[in-house]
């Protein structure tokens, strides 16, 4: 069973726009990546990975404690500001250290080009494998993003949009102004990317190519050169719908594609029909090949 998130949640939100929700997916996020990287930067430079990485292991039972504060609504004091109780400090580094890495590594390996030079196609981190923990790490983030917005709010409005937006560790009003605006700014944009892709669909295409087009093009530079061998072909290869059903394709059956013609037209030089003999007798290249479906239709075959 394939999952469909509704329409209005998607960017651009209609069906057979997924190449134009991937230029905006890959964009985002080698923004992400580099702002992920910026911040690892700053993380070790100024030592505030002190704050986020656990070095005892009483942080485990400190962490439970908190939990059940949490859920009894009787909140621990907030130190937030110098250190984060155990709770936060766990959290933020499974977020950090583990779900942003994991996110980006298997988000690559879902790239025929990088899985089939490594040689991983068919491995404990193939593709299909890669994409599941990649939906995961994806569940986490949502989750975090859930929880914590709503322990924003809960836990000191004012004192929290202090920290993450003024730098100020008071109880003013100064942070909650560019939190709205920010949100705002969130919701326009959020709100106009679906119309706006649909209705400049080449000017997303071209923007994506800019963005991510010369590193699709260097994981490409090299030949990947890993090759499937016949105990790799699967024993059954699943079609993606039905079989024709008509008296045309029943007579072509009937006499062996025969009479089968494949017209080449449009843009070219010379227009030509091909019958099944003539393209049966053009060079070829034989080999094992992974065709590989984002909904699961996936399979190898010779």
């Amino acid at each position: 069973m394939r999952m469909r998130a509704p329409a209005p949640t998607c960017i651009p939100g209609l069906r057979h726009t997924i190449g134009l929700a991937r230029w905006w997916h890959l964009s985002i996020n080698l923004l992400w990546t580099v702002n992920g990287i910026v911040f690892y930067v700053l993380l070790f430079s100024t030592e505030q990975w002190r704050r986020l990485v656990p070095i005892t292991w009483e942080v485990f039972p400190s962490a439970l404690s908190t939990a059940i504060q949490y859920a009894s609504l009787n909140f621990p004091v907030d130190e937030g500001w110098t250190r984060y109780n155990g709770l936060q400090q766990i959290t933020y580094f499974i977020t950090v250290f583990i779900a942003a890495p994991v996110s980006i590594a298997t988000g690559l390996l879902q790239s025929p080009a990088i899985s089939n030079k490594l040689g991983w196609s068919e491995g404990l981190l193939n593709r299909q494998a890669a994409r599941s923990i990649h939906f995961i790490s994806f569940a986490w983030f949502v989750l975090y993003i859930l929880a914590h917005g709503v322990m924003v709010f809960v836990t000191g409005l004012r004192q929290n949009t202090n920290h993450m937006f003024a730098g100020v560790d008071d109880a003013s009003w100064t942070g909650i102004v560019p939190f709205i605006l920010s949100m705002v700014v969130v919701g326009w944009a959020w709100a106009v990317a679906s119309p706006f892709t649909i209705r400049h669909a080449r000017l997303v295409q071209h923007t994506g190519k800019f963005m991510i087009g010369w590193l699709k093009g260097l994981v490409e530079w090299w030949d990947p050169n890993y090759q499937l061998k016949e105990a790799d072909i699967s024993p059954h290869f699943w079609p993606n719908g039905t079989m024709p059903h008509s008296a045309e394709f029943d007579a072509l059956v009937a006499d062996r594609f025969a009479h089968y013609r494949l017209r080449v037209g449009g843009l070219v030089e010379r227009a030509q029909d091909f019958s099944l003999a003539d393209l049966q007798a053009m060079p070829k290249q034989e080999q094992i090949t992974e065709h590989f479906c984002i909904q699961g239709w996936s399979g190898v075959a010779k």
